[in-house]
């Protein structure tokens, strides 16, 4: 197996420092044409680590009104999974905790959408609204080929509730096969 380098990793076949391309790193208005880490990462799992001042509303709104189990709890930390074909997986995180990078600390993901795709969107708009949940946006069907609605969880995240339907006219073109 090819050992790899950091020189490697984020210069490959170039004659830069390691040390300029990880100030680079840093750098948000580089472009990083030089990072590639497919040569050494497979992902086992993804999902969004939320900052949140509640962790137990963000607990009782996800698993009373959407289908996710606590998999993890901590007084600081939160992990959620709702089991499917593949499990999709949440979590959130208190913004004082020593894990999050200090300039980050004072921030929340309110503003942040989470879209959650289900069977029957008109079931789910009816449960939401029967329980009172604000609706940003009321349920509707967009050309692009989704009825929605967009309702809010008690950390100020945006939750889009959706389910495809076929697009309008115009909009198809935008879908790419992946069969």
């Amino acid at each position: 197996r090819k050992q790899l380098s950091v020189r490697s990793v984020l210069c490959p076949g170039k004659r830069k420092s390691p040390r300029k391309s990880l100030s680079a790193l840093a750098n948000p208005s580089v472009h990083l044409r030089y990072l590639d880490l497919t040569a050494i990462m497979t992902i086992t799992s993804f999902y969004p680590l939320l900052t949140v001042n509640d962790l137990k509303a963000a607990r009782q709104f996800y698993t009373t009104h959407l289908p996710f189990k606590v998999v993890y709890e901590a007084d600081w930390y939160l992990s959620l999974r709702a089991e499917g074909d593949l499990p999709y997986e949440l979590a959130f995180i208190e913004p004082d905790h020593s894990s999050v990078p200090e300039r980050w600390r004072s921030a929340t993901a309110a503003g942040v959408i989470l879209t959650i795709e289900v069977e029957d969107v008109d079931a789910a708009h009816a449960a939401f609204e029967a329980e009172g949940f604000p609706m940003h946006v009321p349920l509707r069907d967009e050309p692009h080929g989704q009825r929605h609605f967009i309702t809010e969880d008690p950390n100020g995240i945006l939750v889009d509730v959706i389910t495809p339907i076929p697009p309008q006219e115009g909009f198809e073109a935008g879908y790419v096969d992946l069969d």
